[in-house]
């Protein structure tokens, strides 16, 4: 609840956990992704809507434009993807429904990160 009782949700736990999301990926694909945010040290790329990876810097690509990504590593207990940007671009698609991986009614619980995670990610409802 917020100052005024209210209560603030969001899409997150229902786009599931990093495995859930995880799980759709392997290392040596080339899948394709949104640049979400360019860094000196790295380029985040979005490849699911509850999953980023880190790509090497290059100037060629701004935020906002499509990549196709080759996977060159996934680390579970860091909960990271090591990500090559192969090509990107400049596109206006539909947005698609959202997938949710929840489906009760109720949510007590929500842990984002895997078993063995350095770092765990959760939310007491």
């Amino acid at each position: 609840f917020d100052e005024f009782g209210r209560v603030n949700l969001s899409h997150k736990e229902l786009s599931g956990t990093w495995e859930e999301n995880a799980a759709n990926f392997k290392v040596g694909e080339t899948v394709s992704g949104i640049i979400r945010s360019v860094e000196s040290y790295g380029i985040f790329v979005e490849l699911a809507p509850n999953l980023s990876g880190l790509a090497e810097y290059t100037d060629a690509v701004k935020e906002g434009d499509y990549a196709g990504i080759y996977i060159k590593s996934i680390i579970p207990d860091k909960m990271k993807f090591k990500l090559i940007i192969v090509d990107s671009f400049q596109a206006k698609y539909k947005k698609e429904k959202p997938k949710y991986f929840i489906k009760d009614n109720h949510i007590d619980y929500f842990r984002y990160s895997p078993e063995g995670a350095q770092k765990i990610i959760e939310t007491v409802f």
